[in-house]
């Protein structure tokens, strides 16, 4: 599944890619670098493969379902190996891309719609920006959609 997301991601212009490598905290896995260097080894000959260039793909270790890594830093003593930021942290110090023109409005092509939790959409921004509990219009059936999170 995550192969055909890629591929969408890089289709739709995306050039940096950060892959969160998820359940690090599992009692199987318990952080070990052996196994998240493991995960890397079997991702990154795809990703390649997909056009991505090694420099603009970010690896991180995380936990969703304690929340590690993603806004607080990780404790050393769970993962004394990774020394990076937290995903939101680093995610925030990316560059921005959008147009400095803020007199567009915003336009969004979107390239795929899926339901995980409520609807979601993923696409390349055309113009303008978006902003958290905006109001926005789905066209050409003029939706009205508010952004979430």
């Amino acid at each position: 599944w995550y192969q055909r997301r890629v591929r969408v991601a890089k289709t739709a212009g995306v050039k940096q890619l950060i892959v969160l490598i998820n359940k690090m905290d599992d009692p199987s896995v318990d952080w070990d670098k052996a196994r998240y260097d493991d995960i890397i080894s079997r991702l990154l000959p795809f990703l390649k493969q997909s056009g991505f260039k090694t420099n603009d793909i970010k690896f991180m270790p995380a936990s969703g379902l304690t929340g590690a890594n993603l806004k607080e830093p990780l404790d050393p003593k769970v993962c004394p190996w990774f020394k990076g930021p937290p995903f939101l942290t680093y995610l925030d110090a990316l560059p921005s891309f959008k147009d400095p023109s803020t007199d567009k409005p915003f336009r969004l092509s979107i390239v795929e719609k899926f339901k995980d939790m409520g609807t979601m959409v993923m696409g390349k921004v055309i113009s303008g920006e978006c902003r958290k509990n905006q109001s926005l219009t789905i066209m050409p059936n003029k939706t009205v959609v508010q952004v979430a999170e």
